[in-house]
């Protein structure tokens, strides 16, 4: 497993034709940083438990992740419980049936732009940078 790697360079990843990102980090419970700012996600459908247990990540870049074609988001961030910021400038929530179930769920220390972590609202709802956990890289804390 993943468990002890602290850092891990995923910058040359060929990601065009993906189509399942399902538990590709998870339980990389020492991991601090992950760039996957050149990740192409346009074709994938599936992300459920993509960073599930990844505890001591603080930071995302996601602003490149395109999540029109995603149906699966499950447990997407569940027990990222360092993570502060996901840096995203698009709502995620655009109306397609989506299983978000617990997608944020004991993320303690997330933030949006203008959002505290809520415990009671931990879907899709939230996955945006305007009332949700995102924050917009132009605004917010700049990593």
């Amino acid at each position: 497993g993943c468990e002890a790697l602290t850092s891990l360079d995923v910058s040359k990843f060929k990601t065009e034709n993906v189509t399942g990102m399902y538990g590709m980090f998870s339980g990389c419970q020492a991991l601090t940083s992950l760039d996957v700012s050149k990740f192409k996600s346009e074709n994938v459908t599936d992300m459920r438990w993509m960073f599930i247990g990844c505890k001591a990540l603080t930071s995302l870049d996601l602003r490149k992740f395109k999540a029109e074609n995603v149906t699966d988001m499950r447990w997407m961030f569940y027990d990222c419980e360092s993570l502060t910021t996901i840096f995203c400038n698009s709502n995620w929530n655009v109306g397609r049936p989506v299983n978000d179930k617990s997608m944020f769920e004991n993320c303690t220390k997330l933030k949006g732009t203008y959002t505290s972590f809520n415990a009671n609202k931990i879907g899709i709802e939230m996955a945006n940078p305007t009332t949700g956990y995102f924050t917009s890289k132009t605004t917010g804390i700049d990593h």
